[in-house]
């Protein structure tokens, strides 16, 4: 019986038989010493590129941009929102939980979030917990090498003299008129809320109407913002009770072995996909720092779709390699599945799935931070050095600008999730599956999971406080890649991903 023809090596030229005898059956493809050099060759490529974005993502937080006004105001806005649920929260009947206690947590971050807390610190649980906060940032201080500046130092003044008034039993005429300006100022929000405190109603003359008025004014929207966050807390656990139950019955499936591999390693075009991983790797990069050039006639966020899409390209490699096209698709997961609603459906279980795993981690990762943190301020280090964990996209968010936040939502939504999956699931998955289709199957598939989330993790600009929640995210698109083959799973888990973050921060912004 004769064997199955195999796919011809795209390293060889085409065998035309000739003469008089036939020839032999064809060899199965080897990877020959020139796989081997091209694999190293785009291995060496990718690592020196991830070592430069994590450069150039370091230094683009640390070099001074003209929109970090906007990222401070991105902050600040999510900040007074989870203020503001706290405060209303208050407002609650039967609401007997101890607030104050929660929202210490709030006390941390750069000397903005600070003041602010002292407002909210007085409005929880009364001014002689707000001087207490505004003396324990003042001993922060006194042991730091980086001093507070001359317009904070004022503002801390201001709340000081305001709050130890309010202890005393002085609740009028603290501050002159353009100290109280100065404080709202400074303080938006805040610094109205700290002007017309809790008590201000019953200890003043109950006939002041305008102040009455003045504080239904300051305060008036945070109940319904308290409620709302009543319901997403209640959502967040029902999604987490979901997760857990998929989590069970996955295991399940997979014990009594209803979830099996559909992935078939050891392609002989394992050379090829990570050559073309690198290809596209380096072109996105290439295109993203020449996107520079246009930037006074486009809007940065176009100049990033633009790159994406042109990124694609890199994907015609494969067929100049002689990659067969039905090969190529099968391979990388550009396929339908068993059905296409079946594999969107697994994705969105597989996104409930990760959550409880992606909180958990995410918790662990701020606990550990804060605690290096504050071992850290102990040796004289400055206080309030913490670093962001929002990606820079959030600023463009902030903005409001409709135009802005449908290209946000474009490039983050449906761009981000179809283009990444492809390489980073589809080709950089594969190949890894590929070296390593030797090894015994559960230790190949554990490496090139943990391979694959790491270089996708550590790429993106959010920095390191969410290299393990991303990571996370990204082994669970492996899992659904090895599990379905297909890649509709891993891109609708990555889609539901991104639409629930930008949607909350078009929500919230």
């Amino acid at each position: 019986m004769s064997s199955d023809p195999q796919p011809p090596d795209p390293d060889l030229p085409s065998q035309v038989p000739t003469g008089e005898s036939p020839p032999a059956a064809a060899p199965s493809p080897r990877r020959s010493s020139t796989h081997w050099l091209t694999s190293i060759i785009s291995w060496l490529a990718i690592g020196t590129l991830v070592v430069v974005v994590i450069l150039a993502n370091r230094t683009s937080k640390t070099a001074p941009r003209k929109d970090d006004e906007a990222t401070a105001n991105a902050a600040d806005a999510l900040f007074e929102l989870q203020a503001k649920s706290y405060v209303g929260l208050q407002f609650l009947p039967d609401m007997e939980v101890d607030l104050y206690s929660q929202a210490r947590l709030l006390n941390t971050g750069p000397i903005a979030q600070r003041l602010r807390f002292i407002v909210l610190a007085g409005e929880l649980s009364g001014p002689q917990d707000a001087v207490a906060a505004i003396e324990h940032l003042r001993e922060e201080f006194a042991g730091s090498e980086e001093p507070l500046s001359a317009s904070d130092s004022q503002t801390l003044a201001l709340l000081e003299r305001l709050y130890r008034a309010y202890e005393a039993g002085t609740w009028s005429n603290v501050l002159s008129r353009s100290d109280e300006e100065q404080l709202k100022s400074d303080l938006g929000w805040f610094g109205e809320l700290a002007l017309v405190p809790q008590t201000t109603i019953g200890a003043r003359n109950p006939s002041h109407v305008v102040e009455i008025e003045e504080r239904q004014r300051v305060v008036g929207d945070t109940l319904s913002l308290a409620v709302a966050f009543v319901i997403a807390n209640l959502c967040v656990l029902a999604i987490g009770g979901l997760g857990l139950c998929f989590v069970l019955l996955f295991g399940c499936f997979f014990l009594t072995g209803r979830i099996q591999s559909h992935l078939t390693a050891g392609s002989p075009y394992a050379h090829v996909y990570i050559e073309t991983f690198a290809l596209w790797f380096l072109a996105y990069f290439l295109l993203q720092r020449a996107a520079v050039l246009v930037a006074d006639q486009w809007h940065p966020l176009q100049t990033a779709l633009a790159a994406f899409s042109l990124s694609l390209l890199t994907l015609l490699w494969p067929r100049i390699r002689r990659v067969p096209l039905a090969t190529f698709t099968e391979e990388v997961g550009l396929s339908r599945g068993k059905h296409p609603l079946l594999e969107m459906v697994l994705g969105a279980c597989c996104y409930c799935a990760m959550m409880p795993a992606v909180f958990i981690i995410t918790l662990v990762t701020l606990q550990l931070v804060n605690t290096i943190q504050q071992g850290l301020n102990g040796e004289n280090t400055p206080p309030i050095a913490p670093e962001q964990f929002a990606h820079p996209i959030v600023r463009w968010v902030a903005e409001g600008d409709q135009r802005t936040v449908a290209l946000v939502f474009i490039l983050a939504v449906v761009a981000a999730p179809l283009i990444e999956e492809i390489m980073f699931r589809g080709l950089l998955y594969r190949h890894l599956r590929d070296l390593t289709a030797r090894w015994r199957m559960a230790i190949s598939v554990v490496f090139s999971c943990l391979a694959n989330a790491f270089i996708f993790a550590i790429i993106h600009p959010q920095g390191w406080l969410a290299l393990a929640p991303l990571a996370t995210l990204a082994t669970g698109c492996c899992i659904l890649r090895e599990w379905r083959g297909s890649l509709i799973a891993p891109i609708t888990l990555h889609f539901i991903n991104n639409l629930v973050s930008i949607g909350i921060c078009i929500l919230i912004l």
